[in-house]
């Protein structure tokens, strides 16, 4: 077939097995989507929407953070660098493939990010992830995992 401009209210259509050229050329071209920094492109909503805890969201994309990383505390995470170490880790993110996010040892709290302490004395720290008071009359000396 020959082709022919096509008005804005018809639909382009596909080419024919013996066709060189489609019947209906589209006049217009799809919208470059954009979102600001911290939101991504959602398609079932069709509109920008803020970058959910554990990802970081640029250029109406959004990203997971590394493992044992998230965004928690951050506000709309706009790079992978907003991207902390998670409870139970310690360590710096700096890339989507570079972390050193390590796992606590026992004795150890460590409450995210690059934080890591040994459990103080008064607490019992069950896991890396979590510390709590001791119960009296027990003392608790630095360390104490139960």
């Amino acid at each position: 077939g020959s082709p022919t401009t096509a008005s804005p209210t018809q639909n382009p259509t596909t080419c024919s097995p013996t066709s060189a050229s489609p019947t209906n050329t589209p006049t217009t071209s799809a919208p470059t989507l954009s979102c600001n920094a911290g939101y991504f492109y959602n398609t079932t909503l069709l509109a920008c929407q803020g970058c959910p805890v554990g990802y970081y969201c640029t250029g109406a994309v959004q990203y997971q953070c590394p493992n044992h990383s998230t965004t928690t505390g951050v506000a709309a995470g706009t790079a992978v660098t907003d991207c902390q170490c998670e409870a139970g880790y310690s360590g710096t993110v700096f890339s989507d493939t570079l972390d050193t996010c390590t796992a606590c040892s026992p004795g150890e709290y460590c409450e995210g990010g690059t934080s890591k302490i040994t459990c103080p004395a008064g607490y019992i720290c069950e896991t890396p992830a979590v510390k709590r008071l001791c119960s009296l009359p027990m003392y608790c000396a630095a360390g104490t995992v139960n």
